[in-house]
């Protein structure tokens, strides 16, 4: 399967993808918001179903949000990454795989039949010198016959590059959508838990077991740095001004 890249289109692409997790952010931190308003600022609430209302949302529904938050942002990042990475990296066109290696195969074909006609043109020379004759069109042409197949060597070799800078683009890509993929495991774990967590016959949501919340560690984590972050960002702005 060829290794494709069009820049216009991925670009496209992570500006549409940019706009909807804006959208799902948004919708993420209403939810933290109401959750916090409920968990905080109910005073008036009380009971067993409050109570464990209150710490279900504080164990799982408000490092869920966050995680939405998080996955967002990550796949916006990610997506902006990925052909501003290609751009820095391998080339400001779109490139293919299978052209490349057509391109390539078609000069080495070039190169192979000019190699060719060196060699004889080459017997052509030495037979005239051992003849004591000399014709300048055999000279000349050997002359433009090296100048082409140099010409060939260094767009052949651009080629090569670029496939290889291509290949190697592809290779370390994946990369970039690590977080992604992190954080979507961690977030679906947590819609699980929510899903099975209430339990109907004594009207109230079941205490999450600390083993069924291993999947907090990693958004845990990822907010720290995101908040380290801005904190970092809001101090280098107020050193500015």
């Amino acid at each position: 399967m060829s290794v494709d890249m069009y820049v216009a289109s991925s670009q496209r692409q992570a500006s549409s993808v940019a706009t909807i997790c804006q959208q799902q952010k948004q919708g993420y931190e209403l939810l933290e918001q109401s959750i916090n308003d409920f968990v905080l600022h109910s005073p008036s609430l009380e009971g067993a179903a409050y109570e464990s209302a209150k710490d279900f949302f504080h164990a799982v529904l408000i490092p869920l949000s966050k995680g939405g938050i998080l996955l967002s942002e990550a796949v916006v990042e990610a997506c902006q990454a990925f052909p501003n990475e290609y751009l820095a990296k391998v080339d400001s066109e779109d490139l293919k795989e299978s052209d490349l290696r057509e391109k390539i195969e078609q000069l080495t074909y070039f190169m192979a039949d000019l190699s060719d006609l060196q060699e004889r043109l080459q017997l052509l020379l030495y037979r005239q010198q051992q003849e004591d004759l000399f014709h300048d069109s055999i000279a000349s042409r050997m002359t433009s016959s090296h100048s082409l197949m140099a010409s060939y060597g260094q767009i052949r070799e651009k080629l090569q590059s670029k496939l290889d800078d291509l290949l190697a683009f592809d290779a370390r890509s994946p990369a970039i959508f690590s977080e992604i993929e992190e954080l979507e495991r961690a977030v679906a774990r947590g819609v699980e838990l929510a899903g099975g967590s209430w339990d109907v016959s004594l009207g109230k949501f079941n205490k999450p077991a600390h083993n069924t919340l291993i999947w907090r560690n990693r958004i845990d984590e990822s907010w720290r740095i995101r908040e380290a972050k801005r904190q970092s960002l809001v101090g280098g702005v107020h050193k500015d001004g």
